[in-house]
């Protein structure tokens, strides 16, 4: 049965936006988008959020009532330099269960349809794989901090659609 609990970690505070996760995003708080993509797919049973901030628990609990569990930060995991890791491996220690998709407060625009795609393409790889994530391809030209070319000959200026594609780690979707 291909059942998932989401993971949405979310600290109170962010170094480069403060309080993101709380601000205004098409009429709620950001990350309201995301909790409504993740309960709106047909494989999630839950939306785990691990915070450190009462006012994101007490928002939660409010709009998504027992559709979410509230997982309390620890003190020694909390602040800007916590590896995603750690949080992850506390939630795990706290969870039931095999199979956990995670992702951020931060893509908002992540559909409901993408993340049943990915938990499919997830279920029907296991033989072979033990996770997906989320990539963007790009294909351009890229050079190193020493303006070394890193994929390509610039004496030869291929088109970049006829580059080796290289494919970013887009932090929608792990599984």
């Amino acid at each position: 049965k291909m059942k998932i609990k989401a993971l949405l970690p979310m600290k109170g505070n962010s170094e480069r936006v403060p309080n993101k996760n709380m601000k205004d995003f098409d009429g709620s708080p950001l990350y309201h988008a995301i909790v409504k993509s993740l309960l709106g797919s047909k494989y999630i049973e839950c939306v785990v959020i691990n915070t450190d901030s009462e006012i994101i628990e007490k928002d939660a609990k409010e709009t998504f009532g027992d559709k979410i569990i509230i997982i309390n930060r620890p003190i020694e995991i909390q602040g800007d330099f916590v590896s995603m890791n750690d949080i992850i491996a506390y939630d795990l220690s706290k969870l039931e269960g095999e199979h956990f998709l995670q992702t951020h407060s931060t893509n908002p625009l992540l559909k409901s349809e993408t993340i049943d795609k990915a938990i499919e393409k997830y279920f029907a790889g296991l033989e072979n794989f033990d996770s997906v994530f989320g990539v963007t391809k790009v294909q351009t030209r890229f050079y190193d901090k020493n303006a070394k070319a890193i994929n390509h000959n610039p004496n030869e200026l291929l088109r970049t659609q006829d580059l080796e594609p290289l494919y970013e780690i887009n932090h929608a979707i792990f599984l």
